[in-house]
């Protein structure tokens, strides 16, 4: 099955950050910047995002079409790198990641790498993930939710320059369209943070909520 030119897998392995765009409930683009696991293996990007943050998983679970844009090298150690935007279709699990046990043991050890990495980049961050007062106090943002992009498009600017025409690359390489298996709760099993409630989506607290320090996610 044909394969990445390897300056392009290069930048999926080696770039830290990569700018995620979804639609939001007015198909207006929304971005954030977000830290991508290239799963080589199978062709797919794996993002994870905070279940206290959720406003990536609402966003896709409408409209699934996402891009992610490979654009700012620091810290890869790449020179002349080109600039890459993946364009592809996004998949949220139900399972909330708390644990090893949480996901397939080859993305627990993608993500367990990728922190590690961002550790020695960043010390500050190490005191800052071990800190038991910060844990205990922000435990929501370390509980996961998975996101995985299949990709269908894969768009390539030589050394970065957008002022060149992109090279066009067809994504039949993905082995799998399959998203990477998670212990899947059922639908309603997921209950708010705050009062209890059933509901498909994680959250700090749901639509409607009247619990104390209840926040109405409509509003993210």
């Amino acid at each position: 099955m044909e394969k990445l030119p390897a300056h392009v897998t290069a930048v999926f392995r080696c770039f830290y950050t990569a700018e995620l765009t979804t639609l939001g409930r007015g198909g207006a683009p929304v971005t954030w910047p977000v830290l991508p696991i290239f799963w080589e293996k199978r062709g797919l990007f794996i993002v994870a995002t905070s279940i206290g943050l959720p406003q990536k998983a609402f966003n896709i679970r409408r409209n699934p079409q996402v891009s992610l844009l490979y654009s700012e090298p620091t810290g890869s150690e790449l020179s002349s790198s080109p600039a890459v935007l993946v364009q592809g279709q996004a998949q949220v699990g139900e399972q909330v990641i708390v644990g090893q046990e949480d996901a397939e043991p080859e993305i627990i050890e993608a993500m367990t790498a990728q922190a590690l990495k961002l550790v020695q980049k960043q010390p500050a961050m190490g005191l800052y993930m071990r800190n038991p007062v910060t844990r205990y106090l922000m435990d929501w943002y370390f509980m996961r939710l998975i996101i995985t992009i299949t990709p269908q498009r894969i768009h390539c600017w030589d050394e970065g320059d957008f002022s060149r025409p992109a090279h066009l690359l067809e994504a039949t390489y993905v082995e799998s369209d399959r998203a990477p298996s998670t212990r899947v709760q059922q639908r309603g099993t997921l209950r708010c943070g705050r009062c209890g409630t059933p509901g498909q989506l994680p959250l700090p607290s749901h639509v409607g909520c009247r619990a104390p320090g209840a926040v109405d996610p409509r509003a993210a």
